[in-house]
C-alpha cells in the first residue's frame, strides 16, 4: 500500500513536470516564429528599400540622358 502511494505520488510529480515541460516547448516554439517573422518582414523591407534605391538611380540616369539629348537638340 505504502508502495503504491509513493509510486502514485511520483506519477503525479512527473506529470507536472511533463505539463510544464511541454508549455516550456510551446512558448520556444511560438517565439522561434515570431522571430522568423520579425526576419522576413525585416528582409522584405530591406529589398523594397534597395529596389527603391535602384529605381531612383534609374530615373536619375533617364532624367540625366534626356537632358542632355535636349540641350543637344536645342
Amino acid at each position: 500500500m505504502n508502495l503504491c502511494m509513493r509510486q502514485s505520488i511520483q506519477e503525479r510529480r512527473i506529470a507536472v513536470q511533463l505539463m510544464q515541460l511541454r508549455r516550456e516547448k510551446d512558448v520556444i516554439r511560438r517565439n522561434r516564429l515570431a522571430k522568423e517573422k520579425q526576419f522576413e518582414e525585416a528582409r522584405i523591407k530591406e529589398f523594397e528599400e534597395a529596389l527603391n534605391k535602384e529605381k531612383a538611380c534609374h530615373i536619375c540616369v533617364i532624367i540625366s540622358v534626356t537632358q542632355s539629348v535636349v540641350f543637344r537638340v536645342a
